[in-house]
């Protein structure tokens, strides 16, 4: 992990409105989700953010007792949310079955149970809702109130499968599995493709089940593949060239007769961060050391909150980003820069002193002086980053 300095960009443009990942455009209106994420801060997927080789590990520290299925039964998705883990569970014959559990010790919080007979293989939870992925009787994604209250379902992008799946804060990255020719797309809350990232690193995955992104190192995510022996994959992404290739290939842990189906990151804690996975028939979610972290000072920019999705031409927009302490220290007077650029130009160039103090693992909001939005047709790149002095 690069210490004392971080950076987030977020390219966008002011052109036709398709296939534009983490993109603003002076338009009038939208219906695309707004790039909010009201349980916690979106992770740090930065295009073009060097790759480390040895910035991940593997060990086995801690498990959870899983409630008890049927032999037909099988667990898939995982996603971790502070001190509750949502675990999907398909049903033989039955509607599949979103289990809220104790992250701590297994205990069953809630459910909520599908409104018809499907398979499902992720579940995440989005702004104030909960989306699940679908993949039988056909492919797809189905949405519901933080209650467990169906809302709606959409399909995915023509030509792609619904597999595992998270959420940047902004839009879904999503498993899109077919044998030894796996991708990474991304999409909107409404199921428009923004891009599909394809393997071009010498390791071949096999197929893709549940995925979750790292919430504490830029461009980076975790993934399930049934490859035989069963493993999980750590990726390293590339939004600017839309590909990705595998960093580090590791065991899943239990059964070998499991499949490696459920994945979900938490952290930082501090200093440290893990995953959670399970099999399909496990009795047990394991929690894996992933990273560990012990400078003292290590302040970054966690999301950029503004400009949102949507801009209007000619508009006042006041950025903001969430800035987030990764060390294990508090922090003061910690310098924030953001810098928008047009055509090789740098239009905008501000920076602020947030006085904190900032406790580890602790977030801020942080905001700049307004920046003046161009007219229609011009393109623009941001970028917010901090900088420690020591």
């Amino acid at each position: 992990m690069k210490l004392r300095k971080s950076w987030l960009i977020l390219p966008f443009t002011f052109v036709l409105l398709l296939a534009a990942e983490n993109s603003f455009f002076a338009t009038q209106s939208s219906n695309l989700h707004p790039s909010q994420n009201i349980w916690g801060i979106a992770p740090k997927t930065t295009p073009g953010f060097p790759v480390p080789t040895d910035d991940s590990t593997w060990v086995k520290a801690d498990s959870i007792p899983l409630p008890s299925i049927g032999s037909n039964d099988a667990y898939t998705g995982l996603k971790v949310y502070g001190d509750t883990i949502y675990l999907m569970w398909n049903r033989y014959n039955l509607p599949y079955r979103v289990l809220k559990l104790n992250r701590l010790n297994g205990s069953q919080i809630s459910y909520f149970d599908a409104p018809s007979i499907k398979y499902a293989m992720g579940v995440v939870r989005f702004g104030d809702s909960v989306c699940v992925s679908c993949f039988y009787p056909s492919e797809g994604f189905d949405v519901y109130d933080a209650n467990g209250t169906y809302v709606r379902s959409f399909s995915p992008p023509s030509g792609f499968r619904s597999r595992g799946l998270d959420w940047d804060g902004s839009k879904f990255w999503v498993a899109n599995s077919q044998t030894n020719a796996n991708t990474i797309y991304t999409m909107t809350a409404t199921g428009t493709l923004l891009r599909n990232l394809t393997n071009t690193g010498p390791v071949t995955c096999y197929w893709f089940f549940d995925l979750t992104l790292d919430r504490m190192i830029p461009n980076r995510l975790w993934v399930n593949d049934q490859q035989s022996p069963y493993v999980t994959r750590y990726i390293a992404v590339d939004t600017l060239n839309n590909t990705y290739q595998v960093n580090a290939t590791f065991t899943h842990p239990g059964s070998p007769t499991y499949y490696p189906e459920g994945i979900g990151f938490y952290g930082p804690e501090g200093g440290q961060g893990y995953v959670y996975t399970e099999g399909h028939a496990s009795p047990w979610a394991w929690k894996m050391l992933v990273h560990t972290f012990t400078s003292s000072a290590d302040v970054g920019v966690a999301a950029i909150r503004s400009p949102l999705t949507i801009v209007d031409p000619n508009a006042n927009v006041t950025p903001r980003a969430i800035i987030r302490n990764f060390g294990t220290s508090a922090q003061s007077n910690i310098p924030v820069y953001c810098w928008i650029d047009s055509a090789g130009t740098r239009i905008y160039n501000q920076n602020i002193t947030f006085p904190g103090p900032l406790a580890p693992n602790e977030t801020a909001l942080v905001s700049f002086p307004n920046w003046l939005v161009g007219p229609a047709g011009a393109s623009y790149s941001i970028k917010m980053f901090t900088d420690l002095a020591n």
